[in-house]
């Protein structure tokens, strides 16, 4: 969690500031040095401030250079705490620690796909746990374009070809499980562990494989 020291004789405090101009709705922080990235926002804004005002611009100008999105971080990643600075307890905010999706451009040539490789297609991704493919081979430069991702066996009992390599997910680290949509429920609090949302249709499956190849 990158922090910065900033200057009293900037004036600056990037909580109170984005609050202020932005009503942003961040939690108090009264801590000496301000999260990296807010002290960034912060510095960024009041320089275009600047220049909007120097140059005289107009307010249908600044709100366009501005756009519809409020300057201000997403509030659920921040949350209170106390931490000792030179002795002194203070209040304040800090980065509630959070999982980093990577892009998905190019998604569809990047099979097999999960941390561990475990599943071969996008379509099976898009499938029950349970239903997924229980053994494929790797090795292989041919491409499903239909599924989007390896070649499946025909039967999960049949060997893989000369140089190919057989991926068994009962082997040791090697589980395809979880990040699954499976049955019915659509609160998102309710979802047992591994369920990321309702099963998909046929229909819902083939349309999300179409947009992927897009990306």
């Amino acid at each position: 969690m990158r922090r910065v020291h900033l200057p009293e004789s900037l004036g600056l405090s990037p909580v109170d500031d984005l609050n202020r101009a932005w009503t942003c709705g961040l939690p108090v922080n009264k801590g000496a040095d301000p999260l990296f990235v807010l002290a960034l926002m912060d510095v960024v804004g009041k320089t275009i401030d600047q220049w909007i005002i120097a140059n005289g611009t107009s307010e249908e100008a600044k709100q366009q250079i501005w756009g519809p999105r409020k300057n201000c971080q997403n509030q659920r990643v921040y949350v209170g705490a106390r931490a000792n600075h030179n002795g002194k307890e203070e209040d304040v905010l800090a980065l509630e620690p959070q999982y980093r999706a990577r892009p998905l451009d190019g998604v569809w040539a990047t099979a097999p796909y999960l941390h561990n490789g475990s599943v071969p297609t996008l379509r099976d991704m898009l499938l029950p746990q349970k239903e997924r493919p229980t053994s494929f081979c790797v090795g292989s430069r041919q491409f499903d374009p239909i599924n989007v991702g390896l070649v499946a066996k025909t039967q999960a009992s049949d060997a893989c070809a000369a140089g190919l390599t057989e991926f068994n997910v009962s082997l040791l680290g090697n589980a395809n499980r979880g990040h699954s949509f499976e049955g019915r429920e659509t609160d998102l609090t309710k979802l047992p562990p591994g369920v990321i949302g309702p099963e998909l249709s046929d229909a819902e499956r083939r349309a999300l494989v179409e947009y992927l190849k897009t990306l």
